[in-house]
């Protein structure tokens, strides 16, 4: 059985079911001085149609006629429940209407029309119109008395997930047929049906180990991966899918979604991919700012949480500025665990952007040795975010369900829109081509980059391939922890195996294929450590000979900023290092006074290395790339009283917290900026306003926590100005009953 949704009074006036699951309500019939009292407050009405689905004119009352009295075990009653979706103001249509007779509410029939019947054009709009067949609701009075009613309703376990609202109206009868009770309908109320992974009736979304679930749809804070394969960081993102924001921006995304769409996942998680990026449709988070402007919205850094962001989309109705992969993938995590889909947050490092979808990443330069742009239309990203989500794929071959992925980033079009999945990680590893989407998510993980380098005259020469690059690393959130979980192997086989080579190359594609010409001299280039905001940035090009013969080599280095998808910016730097004999080490160096400015903060932080090398002898070349990210500036949460990370806290208890962080710059003052601070469930967010510091010096707020509710909560912090970005680890809380005596140790997932 699936747990009851916690949404802490955070969501009404919804109640949260799930699909399978079976409801109860009571209506209750009021006596003669209620009905006198209604009636003069004008709330009595009558019904407005036939009780199939049509709207009241009236708010609705049950309500009894004066003088008579009712004895359950003489009268006999008619109850109708009315089930309609949410979307009947846009066009939906009426699910259930199910008339009860008798006392003992043994009998049910379905007036209405039912999931599985064809409603016509006249009645309904395509919202409700041309859907599969499935099962269907249905009501059972299991309880009458002189006073009212107790109802039993059954929703299907492959409904339609969204909101319903639930209408209700009874007539009683003597024995000789007399109505007692007018015909009138019951205040009605809203039900939001969710997904129930937990039940193996629910074969859509039936998860094989419910014990995860616990991670993968209820828990309310992830952690997002990014920098580089051998130098990777970690920052908090709070997903907060229970949240009032959260619940009021998946309704109206969900009232956007044709009713036949919402009960099939594979259609649903394709509409709410599309409907995060404001790219077509008005979705929540827009991807797109004019290069080197000021912003005029918050940068995609700033951000810690999707609760702030949907919070934005419910008041303004416009697309919120700025996200990128990660903050398309936070805000789709959250809209799919809210609906039931286990779903859980994705990091790919080196992704590469197969423009062809050919499962290669092809890059030129020119006979100088810089990019070709006007030739290299596929980038590398340095790292790139999207979201699994678990579902079955009956449109797919057996074996080829379970974790499937999904990006909403806005980078590629699939049937027309800006969007990616679901693809099957079973049909990516295999190297097939089936809906959605899994050639370009292939390349994504896979695609072997080509090195091409032109002469004077226009000639090619192939002279590098490299098949290891491209998804040299995949993480995710280990369950229950905020370890780090290598899941590079669900996507591809072991890199350079027969079966990797065999599933990467089983799609013919138009490209020569022509062997990379082979040297004497040995390149490779490598980030020596990591680097922290602040520090000089490098890498090292090693030139080693493989035969006696003396060789020389010219070595060139440009440093660019590059955006997260790999376009380049301004250049900052060219190193040339002339007529060095072999072997010898390359070393570039990039001071923080040329990359730490107000134009790589709105670039990100992100710098591209591009190297080119010429054998003086052999005439022998190479060509490659590295993306350097620096890790931002550490920020911390503190104890104000004792400077430590905070200890096991208390229910009902005020804690004095602190954020604090360095100036990393040596020679700058660190513009005003905004300090972020949220923890979904035990705190209201905070975001304030930080004045200026110098070097030397640094940020230090201080802030309030008093934890209403027990548990374990995580805490996501971030700070953004004009020229530094700082973040946080991911802090987890434990707060104790408090009934018991707050401890000691540190928080951490029990």
């Amino acid at each position: 059985s699936a747990p009851a949704v916690a949404c802490d009074g955070r969501a009404a006036p919804h109640l949260f079911l799930r699909r399978g699951q079976v409801f109860g309500f009571r209506v209750s019939l009021l006596c003669d001085a209620d009905l006198q009292q209604n009636t003069a407050a004008g709330r009595t009405g009558s019904v407005t149609g036939d009780g199939d689905g049509v709207k009241t004119g009236l708010q609705p009352l049950f309500a009894r006629r004066p003088g008579t009295l009712v004895d359950a075990g003489e009268r006999h009653f008619r109850c109708d429940v009315i089930v309609e979706d949410v979307s009947w103001e846009v066009g939906g249509a009426a699910l259930l209407s199910a008339r009860t007779d008798n006392a003992d509410g043994t009998r049910c029939e379905h007036d209405g029309p039912g999931l599985d019947e064809e409603a016509s054009e006249a009645d309904h709009t395509p919202c409700g119109a041309g859907m599969d067949r499935c099962q269907q609701w249905a009501s059972q009075v299991t309880m009458f008395d002189g006073d009212g009613l107790t109802v039993a309703c059954t929703i299907p376990a492959d409904t339609a997930l969204g909101v319903y609202v639930v209408h209700t109206h009874v007539e009683l009868f003597t024995g000789q047929g007399l109505a007692l009770v007018n015909t009138s309908v019951a205040n009605p109320f809203r039900i939001f049906v969710l997904g129930n992974p937990w039940s193996s009736a629910d074969t859509a979304l039936a998860f094989p180990e419910p014990k995860l679930l616990g991670e993968y749809v209820l828990a309310e804070a992830s952690v997002v991966y990014s920098g580089t394969a051998e130098h990777w960081f970690d920052r908090g993102w709070q997903l907060g899918q229970f949240s009032q924001q959260a619940v009021e921006a998946c309704f109206q995304l969900l009232c956007r979604i044709p009713l036949r769409d919402r009960k099939n996942p594979v259609t649903l998680s394709r509409a709410l991919g599309a409907l995060v990026n404001a790219q077509d449709d008005n979705g929540v988070v827009s991807g797109k700012w004019p290069k080197g402007s000021e912003l005029e919205g918050t940068h995609p850094e700033a951000w810690v949480g999707s609760t702030e962001i949907l919070a934005e989309y419910v008041r303004t109705g416009e697309p919120v500025k700025f996200g990128q992969c990660w903050v398309f993938a936070g805000v789709l995590a959250t809209l799919l665990r809210l609906c039931g889909f286990p779903a859980r947050l994705v990091t790919c490092f080196q992704a590469a952007h197969d423009t062809a979808k050919t499962r290669l990443v092809e890059k030129f330069f020119s006979p100088d040795g810089s990019v070709d742009k006007s030739r290299s239309k596929d980038t590398v990203w340095n790292w790139h975010c999207w979201v699994e989500a678990w579902m079955s794929r009956p449109d797919l071959a057996p074996g080829r369900g379970g974790w499937q992925v999904l990006d909403a980033t806005p980078q590629e079009r699939s049937a027309g829109a800006m969007r990616v999945g679901p693809s099957s990680l079973m049909s990516i590893k295999h190297g097939e081509s089936t809906h959605y989407d899994t050639d370009y998510v292939i390349g994504e993980v896979n695609a072997d980059v080509r090195y091409y380098q032109s002469d004077e005259d226009g000639q090619v020469t192939l002279t590098k391939v490299d098949t290891k690059r491209v998804g040299s690393l995949l993480l995710t959130k280990a369950p229950f922890s905020t370890d780090a979980q290598d899941i590079t192997s669900t996507y591809k086989f072991p890199e350079g195996s027969a079966e990797e080579r065999a599933s990467l190359l089983r799609k013919e594609v138009s490209m020569d294929r022509m062997r990379a010409v082979e040297g004497d001299v040995s390149f490779s280039t490598c980030v020596p450590q990591r680097r922290t905001m602040g520090e000089p940035l490098d890498i090292a090009v090693n030139c080693t000979p493989t035969v006696q013969q003396d060789r020389t080599v010219t070595v060139t280095v440009t440093v660019h900023h590059t955006g997260h998808g790999g376009h380049r910016g301004e250049e900052l730097l060219v190193l040339r290092a002339k007529n060095k004999r072999c072997p010898t080490v390359i070393r570039c160096v990039l001071d923080p006074e040329r990359y730490m400015t107000k134009a790589a903060q709105l670039r990100g932080y992100r710098y591209e290395f591009s190297v080119f090398a010429h054998v003086y002898e052999t005439g022998q070349t190479f060509a490659d790339s590295l993306i350097v990210v620096p890790e931002p500036a550490k920020l911390r949460i503190v104890m104000a009283h004792d400077g430590f990370e905070p200890t096991a806290l208390k229910q009902g208890q005020a804690y004095k917290l602190r954020a604090i962080m360095a100036n990393p710059h040596q020679n700058q003052t660190v513009c005003e900026g905004l300090l972020r601070v949220t923890a979904e469930g035990l705190m209201a967010p905070v975001v304030t306003e930080v004045r200026a510091f110098g070097p030397g010096s640094g940020m230090d707020v201080e802030f309030e926590v008093v934890p209403l509710e027990s548990g374990v909560f995580s805490m996501a912090a971030g700070f953004s100005a004009g020229n530094l970005l700082g973040a946080c680890k991911p802090l987890i809380l434990t707060v104790q009953p408090a009934s018991q005596q707050a401890g000691g140790f540190a928080g951490q997932y029990e």
